[in-house]
């Protein structure tokens, strides 16, 4: 059990900032690796992740814009020439009913 003195004095000695050119204690080099290894690891190694998921659906998705862009375009093709042979069409029809000789 540690008393409120020790505790006290664990946090001040881990807590203290001291000038930039002076080096870390033992106690805050050992706080920082346990930081870095059990929350800053596991963060950056999950986010890693994150990119490589966004990276591969954004890659999907553009494989995906380009195929619906296809096949739209295809139907386009195909509702215009259906379009122009329906007009070939009905211009025959057409022709042919005024050949026809009309009853009387």
């Amino acid at each position: 059990h540690y008393t409120n003195s020790q505790i006290e004095r664990t946090h001040h000695e881990l807590t203290k900032v001291g000038d930039s050119r002076s080096e870390p204690t033992g106690q805050q080099k050992a706080l920082l690796e346990l930081v870095k290894r059990f929350l800053t690891n596991p963060i950056v190694e999950r986010l890693d992740n994150v990119q490589e998921v966004t990276d591969q659906t954004h890659e999907d998705v553009s494989k995906q814009r380009e195929e619906f862009t296809r096949d739209v375009k295809a139907v386009q093709k195909t509702s215009v020439d259906t379009n122009i042979k329906l007009r070939q069409l009905s211009s025959e029809h057409s022709r042919e009913l005024s050949d026809r000789p009309r009853k009387s």
